[in-house]
């Protein structure tokens, strides 16, 4: 990722070129436009859930949030994540699984192949009162996941896709 950030930057300021652009400058160009326009999808859509809350939007033929919505999920992927440890899995990427993400979107739980429910996500300063709380710990029904870095910690400890 910094490789790309560090190329981008450096073929933005290759100003001399006198209009003459390379395959790989145009890569990463449009790759970056690409992103810019993923990123667009979703702050419309949530203009259009304001608006909808609102009152101010159509629906039928004039629903624009479920045109989004559409968009939004044409690159939509469900991927099994790889376990590094016994409840410590990666996120995909070209380093650990071959393959990138851009948004995780959901962590639905396994336990010998059934379904057990989505967990949810929580932060790190939560999880040890969560775990700690005889009322509110993570349980195979209700299970729960931390985010750090390239990696997610599922509790309690289960299979999961």
């Amino acid at each position: 990722m910094i490789n790309s950030v560090r190329n981008t930057v450096l073929a933005i300021i290759n100003k001399n070129n006198y209009g003459y652009i390379s395959p790989g400058d145009f890569n990463l160009f449009a790759k970056q436009a690409q992103l810019d326009i993923f990123d667009e999808y979703f702050i419309r859509y949530n203009q259009q859930i304001n608006e909808e809350n609102a009152r101010i939007s159509g629906t039928g033929y004039a629903d624009i949030k479920k045109g989004y919505e559409e968009v939004i999920d044409t690159f939509s992927v469900t991927s099994f994540l790889t376990q590094k440890t016994q409840n410590v899995y990666f996120l995909p990427s070209q380093s650990t699984t071959g393959s990138d993400y851009y948004l995780l979107n959901k962590v639905l739980c396994f336990s010998g192949g059934t379904l057990k429910g989505e967990a949810e996500k929580v932060s790190h300063s939560k999880i040890t009162m969560l775990n700690s709380s005889l009322l509110t710990s993570p349980s195979t029904i209700f299970p729960a996941y931390t985010q750090e870095a390239d990696e997610i910690a599922v509790y309690p400890t289960l299979s999961m896709g």
